[in-house]
Formats: structure tokens, C-alpha cells, sequence
């Protein structure tokens, strides 16, 4: 019997034998011939694709592959990650982009910039915009994600891109953008978006206004001063057209009471969910009201709001209870808490007031394991809040140390409806909290190693039996800034 000779397949054989493989797999069969390498540029198989750019990786990789396909491209997310150990010399732990430490020590872990991190940062922003003209040409993209959120300005980061890349990144932006006739899906994270030049917007709205589903447009520009958004500068000119837009995603400054009063006069409006993100420098200032806010929820009843919110001190902690106003409809609260700042039981405690018949998520996140609060009350707020939003479907609580008892209450009251509830560190008693180094379960001196796990398993079983189905705490949820803002990027529809 001859061998067989895998170079005589048809181009068809070997197209269906990649279709089974992962993408992976299918690079690495491509090696074994120049017949077999082109098959792996087949159309077909790259209508989606998920790109990362990095410092380690680079852009070449990325730009290849969209120099070949990037006009077969219908789906695609861009995303720059950003260095492990933050960008400027003295940059505080718990800024880092990318990852946290284990360390929980209350000291302020610095990390100083490797040398050779200057020349490989700004040749990658130099190479953004060459890697996005790969998809130049491509008018059948329907989906674009890009990912990248800049370093707080109070780092004060001497290395940030200048003025001339970021220009260059956003006009490779609006060039792929306004290239395509069936966008339906765009978002934007990026520190000076499209989403604050008048002329790109414009353009928007006339080419997509019967066609764009889902619009995330957050900035964190980091300005001096941030003044109210007038119809030259924000969407409130062009919104009207937009008459398929069921999705919208802006910082809460940018969320106006002329916005809201464009969005309920629209007839028929569209919309279904408008996320507002807020807590980064001036970003955190709100021009809306909340008698702007009750009208467009008697005007519009089916739109559902989503509040992400990143507190880095005290202050801006402070704000957040006043910025919270009883008539939005906020059916989604994320908090990222970054130390040396703590949740309060008033927040907690208005949220449940304001919107116990609304709310259907919480998330509190901390970079951090610490106390839920910085005292144990009687009554805990996220037991009470539980109690009180009977609509309550989600709640996740991480790099928070809470109690298992107020666990285990919490999913008595909501029981089987609270579909997702995930919190990675559960603590015996309040003496825990003062551990240095926390784990899932943190086991008091006082009590035997037995009695202890036998307590814990205990509560496990009731929590399980409460929500009807094997429950236990999940592995620790590493939350970073660049995680949080970016999912906000991701909410939206099938297209």
C-alpha cells in the first residue's frame, strides 16, 4: 500500500479537517506545507477574532494576520494589556493594571519601572495604529471592541503615550470605523476616545443611525476641568438619529439632564440599557438630577441602567451615596474599591433603600482582602439589602472577608432566584479580620482544627440547601482596574 501523501488533500480535505481544530492547533498544522499554510487563511475561519496587543507579544503578531485577513474580519476585539508592574517608578500596588500582589500587608508596595520598558511601551503604541490598518477596506465588519484604558492621571505617568500616538490611534479608530457599512457593535475604551470629537460622531450617526445596536463610548480623558457637555461635544445633537440604538455606554459626566430629556422624547425609543461609569478624577462629576432621571423612567419604562463605579479614596467614596438618586432605575450597581478606602454601611443601606424594587446585581470589589466593613454591626447592610431587593439575581463580593453566617442569611432570604453568588473569602467569626493573610476560610487559634471545619462545613450545607444547589466559595477574584472598566465594553446584545 502507498503512503499517503498529505500534500495531494484538496484544498476543501484540509479546510474541513481545520474546522474541527482549535486555532491553536490549526497554526501549528499549518507549518506542514505552503498548500496547507494558505488554507489556514481561509475566510471562514477568521470572522471572529480576539487579539491581544502587549509589551511581551508585541504587534507583529496581530498585524500579520490582519494584513491577510482583516477584511474577512466581521467580529473583532483589540485589546492592549497594559505592563504587570505598573509604568512609572513609585506607582502604589494597588493602581497596577494587571495584576495584585498576594502580599496584604498595609504597607504601599512600590514597583520600579524595568529599564527596559520605556522603548518596548512606546514602540507598542507606535504600532497600534499600523496594526489597525489591516483593516482598512473591511466593509462587512459588524463588531469592534478595543480595549485600552490609560493609568489614572494621579499617577502622574511620565510615560504615557504623547499626544501625536493617541491622535494617531484614534484617527485609525475613526478610519476603521466610518470604513465599514454594517458596524452594529462599537466600543471604545480609550483614554481620549472618538467618543469626544463632534465631527466623528456626526459621521456616526449619518451612516449608522438605522443600523448601530450597541455604542460604549467611556473617555477617562483626565482633563483639568470638566464643565457641562454641550450639544457641540456630547451625543445630544445626534442621538435623535439614532433610532435602532438599544445599548449606550458614557461617563457619568458626560450623562446630562438635556441627555436624558433626548432620550425620553424619542419616539420610539430604542434603548434598553444605559451604563454609566464614574470615579476616575474629574470623570466623577454628575450633571443629572433626579427629577430628570423619575421622567425618564415614566417615560421610558423598559430602560434599565448599570452603574460601574471605581473608588480610590475617601472622598470620592463619600460622593457616591449623593450620586446614587432614588429615581434611576438602576437594576446593576459594580463597585471597585481600592484601598486605603472601605465600603460604609450608608452606601449600602441607600442602595437598598433607593432601589429594593429595582436592583437585580451587585458587585463589590476590593484590591485587597479587608473587612467588608471597618466595624461588625448587628445588623449587616448586605444582609439587610438582600432582605430588601426582592429582585436581587446576582451578587458577587470579592477581596472582601465577610462572615459565613451573614453569607449563609443571605442566601436563605433570596434563596434558588439569586442565580449567581460567588464570594471568595468567608470568614468563622469577626476575630478573622484582623488576619494578615487570609484564605477562602481562616480557622481561630482558640477552637480545634476539627470543630472548625466541621462549623464551616456546617454553613456550607445550609447555604446549599437555601440555593438548591451545590454552593462553596470560589477561588480568590483578582479584580484590577483595567478587568473592571472593561466589562462595561462587553454588555450588549447578540447580534
Amino acid at each position: 500500500m502507498d503512503p499517503i501523501n498529505w500534500n495531494q488533500l484538496p484544498d476543501t480535505a484540509v479546510i474541513n479537517i481545520y474546522s474541527y481544530l482549535l486555532r491553536k492547533d490549526r497554526a501549528q498544522a499549518s507549518s506542514t506545507c505552503k498548500r496547507w499554510r494558505d488554507c489556514y487563511f481561509h475566510p471562514s475561519f477568521w470572522r471572529s477574532m480576539e487579539i491581544t496587543l502587549s509589551i511581551k507579544v508585541g504587534c507583529e503578531p496581530a498585524r500579520s494576520i490582519l494584513e491577510k485577513c482583516g477584511k474577512f474580519v466581521r467580529e473583532l476585539t483589540v485589546t492592549v494589556r497594559l505592563p504587570d508592574h505598573g509604568i512609572s517608578c513609585g506607582w502604589r500596588y494597588n493602581e497596577a493594571l494587571d495584576s495584585i500582589p498576594s502580599s496584604t500587608s498595609s504597607e504601599d508596595k512600590s514597583y520600579e519601572m524595568r529599564p527596559d520598558d520605556l522603548p518596548k511601551y512606546k514602540a507598542l503604541y507606535q504600532e497600534i495604529p499600523k496594526t489597525l490598518d489591516g483593516l482598512k477596506g473591511n466593509q462587512g465588519l459588524e463588531k469592534l471592541i478595543f480595549v485600552l484604558f490609560p493609568q489614572n492621571e494621579d499617577c502622574k505617568c511620565t510615560l504615557s503615550p504623547d499626544e501625536e500616538l493617541d491622535s494617531k490611534i484614534t484617527k485609525s479608530l475613526m478610519t476603521v470605523v466610518l470604513g465599514t457599512t454594517k458596524l452594529k457593535y462599537l466600543a471604545l475604551g480609550h483614554g481620549v476616545s472618538a467618543s469626544v470629537q463632534p465631527q466623528f460622531l456626526k459621521e456616526l450617526a449619518e451612516k449608522f443611525a438605522k443600523r448601530l445596536q450597541v455604542l460604549h463610548l467611556p473617555t477617562f480623558q483626565g482633563i483639568p476641568e470638566v464643565l457641562p457637555p454641550t450639544d457641540d461635544t456630547t451625543l445630544l445633537a445626534n442621538l435623535p438619529q439614532f433610532k435602532t440604538l438599544s445599548v449606550l455606554t458614557l461617563n457619568m459626566s458626560f450623562i446630562t439632564d438635556q441627555l436624558l430629556q433626548k432620550i425620553s422624547t424619542i419616539e420610539p425609543s430604542s434603548l434598553r440599557q444605559l451604563n454609566m461609569i464614574t470615579g476616575l478624577g474629574n470623570d466623577a462629576i454628575a450633571w443629572s438630577t433626579d427629577a430628570s432621571w423619575g421622567k425618564l423612567s415614566r417615560l421610558c419604562p423598559d430602560v434599565q441602567v448599570t452603574a460601574s463605579v471605581v473608588v480610590s479614596d475617601d472622598c470620592t467614596l463619600d460622593d457616591l451615596t449623593d450620586k446614587l438618586l432614588p429615581s434611576i432605575p438602576l437594576t446593576s450597581l459594580r463597585i471597585l474599591v481600592c484601598y486605603p478606602s472601605s465600603l460604609t454601611p450608608e452606601l449600602l443601606d441607600t442602595v437598598a433603600k433607593n432601589y429594593r424594587s429595582v436592583l437585580k446585581k451587585l458587585e463589590l470589589h476590593s484590591d485587597r482582602a479587608v473587612p467588608l466593613f471597618g466595624d461588625n454591626t448587628e445588623e449587616d447592610p448586605l444582609v439587610m439589602l438582600s432582605w430588601n431587593c426582592k429582585k436581587l439575581k446576582h451578587l458577587v463580593v470579592s477581596g472582601y472577608k465577610v462572615l459565613a453566617c451573614d453569607m449563609e442569611a443571605v442566601a436563605l432570604l433570596r434563596g434558588p432566584s439569586l442565580a449567581v453568588f460567588k464570594v471568595d473569602l468567608i470568614c468563622h467569626n469577626c476575630d478573622e479580620f484582623d488576619e494578615e493573610t487570609p484564605t477562602s476560610y481562616d480557622s481561630p487559634c482558640t477552637e480545634s482544627v476539627a470543630s472548625v471545619t466541621l462549623h464551616f462545613e456546617e454553613k456550607i450545607r445550609g447555604i446549599s440547601s437555601s440555593l438548591k444547589r451545590p454552593w462553596r466559595p470560589v477561588e480568590r477574584i483578582r479584580m484590577t482596574r483595567q478587568k473592571f472598566l472593561s466589562h462595561d465594553l462587553y454588555l450588549g446584545i447578540d447580534l
